[in-house]
């Protein structure tokens, strides 16, 4: 994975703009390690209360939203659950072996 920055509320690698368009392009899997986020709305009569909570497990991300950036090309499941003992070369079971465009 690739370092990220915050740019208008959204986490994209840390690279010039036309730089992280070459490299992105040229890339067939680009993660985000992070926690999901439920978002719950308690209804309190005239007004809504929004309130964010996240998992304690760590997933990664592998299909892109408007929050982060990401991609793949191998028929992976958007989000991967990773635990903190975890070994790359285990995601090699998530392949499918045929490379999509």
């Amino acid at each position: 994975m690739i370092h990220g920055r915050r740019a208008t509320q959204r986490f994209l690698p840390k690279l010039h703009k036309r730089g992280r368009a070459l490299v992105l392009d040229a890339c067939d899997i680009v993660g985000f390690l992070g926690r999901e986020l439920k978002v719950y709305t308690d209804d309190q009569g005239f007004t809504a209360r929004v309130r964010a909570a996240s998992s304690t497990q760590r997933l990664l991300f592998v299909e892109g939203n408007a929050a982060f950036t990401a991609k793949n090309r191998f028929g992976m499941p958007p989000k991967l659950p990773i635990p903190l003992d975890f070994d790359i070369g285990q995601l090699t079971q998530f392949w499918t072996g045929e490379k999509r465009d």
